[in-house]
């Protein structure tokens, strides 16, 4: 299964790592609005670096996402992760907002 990992921090960095040495994974890409950040960790695996989740998320190749961003983040990605048929790991908390949290369930179900 193809994964994009959405953050290239330390939690990111951690995800990226595990799906690198699984053999029922692949890392397809990673995602970073920080381009530099995003490129240092993709060579260290030998994928692609990308700033947008555009092109992952339209990538049906591509089956999961596992988003490692920021907090603030979160919530839309899951909607959009949700809306691209994607199957989504997110890092917790899903949002520092409890009125993000009702429009994220009401996106999964």
């Amino acid at each position: 299964m193809k994964f994009c990992v959405i953050g290239a921090g330390r939690m990111g960095s951690l995800h990226a790592a595990n799906i690198a040495v699984s053999d029922r994974a692949e890392l397809a890409c990673i995602v970073d609005s920080d381009k530099s950040r995003a490129e240092t960790l993709a060579r260290r695996y030998g994928t692609l670096a990308v700033t947008s989740t555009d092109e992952p998320l339209s990538n049906p190749d591509i089956k999961a996402v596992v988003i490692a961003s920021a907090t603030d983040t979160h919530a839309d990605l899951i909607e959009a992760s949700v809306k691209a048929d994607k199957a989504i790991f997110c890092e917790k908390p899903i949002d520092s907002s409890f009125s993000f949290l009702f429009k994220t369930s009401y996106a999964l179900f």
